[in-house]
């Protein structure tokens, strides 16, 4: 599809019109749920003056809520002159403001992260948390915010509502690295076992991500499970070896007595 596709751009750069829709036709057959194939078609037939083809494949998906698919099918109604086009244009106009307010919360929540990120680095968990909160605010069911959240609850030693938090978003998404170390952590002082498999299972989706690789060393640590912590520290030492976690973990592993 995606070979078919590329061809029927470069033709239709070319001006081969013609061949064009010919190729995208024929990637649309083999990938009927790709709205990007089924725009570029449309686009080309009415390039070619062909705003009934355009209109036949635009039926197709009839309904959706895609900016360019909703454009295209009130073009091709204007060109026929069907009466539905004004009201199919003025949709297209709603989507686009929603879409576009939707960018713009986007991107506030994402100042509010970094932000958070901020002030969790100097210490400040309380703002860093309000900071994750106001992100929600903007954009609501976030898991990367959510996640930052449960951490910094944790972090303040509010664990029912960290591994609360941590349980709603891995219900979700059960591949969410720092949702499985939050819940891990808060679930390790009640029942190891249980918290150990929760970290486990984050290193063994990430099994290069340093974070996860230490979050789970700390825990065998503190477990008593020295080797295993030794195995991991080395691990995140080899992918990040300036970590100043990396350090402080192998200091605490050193013997007593060594320098």
């Amino acid at each position: 599809m995606e070979l078919l596709r590329e061809m029927g751009l470069t033709l239709a750069a070319s001006g081969d019109l013609a061949a064009s829709a010919l190729a995208l036709s024929h990637a649309l057959r083999n990938a009927p749920a790709a709205t990007d194939v089924a725009a570029d078609l449309a686009n080309i037939y009415l390039r070619a003056e062909r705003p009934r083809d355009a209109l036949a494949v635009l039926e197709a998906y009839d309904g959706s809520d895609d900016l360019d698919l909703v454009y295209l099918l009130g073009r091709a109604q204007r060109a026929l002159g069907r009466p539905e086009a004004d009201a199919t244009l003025r949709r297209h106009q709603q989507l686009q403001s929603r879409a576009q307010a939707k960018r713009e919360a986007d991107t506030r929540a994402m100042v509010e992260v970094n932000m958070g990120i901020e002030l969790w680095g100097e210490n400040d968990l309380a703002g860093a948390g309000h900071a994750f909160e106001r992100a929600l605010s903007h954009r609501p069911m976030w898991p990367t915010a959510r996640a930052y959240l449960a951490a910094a609850q944790l972090e303040m030693g509010d664990i029912p509502s960290a591994a609360e938090l941590a349980a709603s978003i891995l219900e979700a998404e059960p591949r969410n690295a720092q949702a499985l170390m939050v819940l891990g952590h808060a679930r390790v002082a009640t029942s190891s076992a249980a918290g150990f498999e929760l970290l486990e299972r984050a290193v063994a989706l990430y099994p290069y991500g340093v974070v996860c690789l230490l979050t789970l060393a700390d825990a065998y640590l503190a477990g008593g499970r020295r080797h295993e912590a030794m195995d991991l520290v080395r691990r995140a030492g080899e992918v990040e070896p300036g970590s100043t976690w990396v350090v402080v973990l192998r200091r605490r592993l050193e013997p007593e007595g060594a320098s």
